[in-house]
């Protein structure tokens, strides 16, 4: 994967099985970068 061209996503959901199968998906393009999960909104503010 190219950091420079990927989308980047940070996954944000407090169901821990939805975030699974979000960032499954999301794996199977190349052109997607998760950089991160959070629970909860405050704890994406440390992305």
């Amino acid at each position: 994967m190219n950091g420079e061209s990927a989308l980047k996503l940070l996954l944000i959901d407090n169901d821990p099985i939805f975030r699974v199968g979000l960032k499954f998906a999301c794996e199977q393009f190349s052109d997607i970068e998760i950089v991160g999960e959070a629970e909860v909104g405050e704890e994406a503010k440390n992305y």
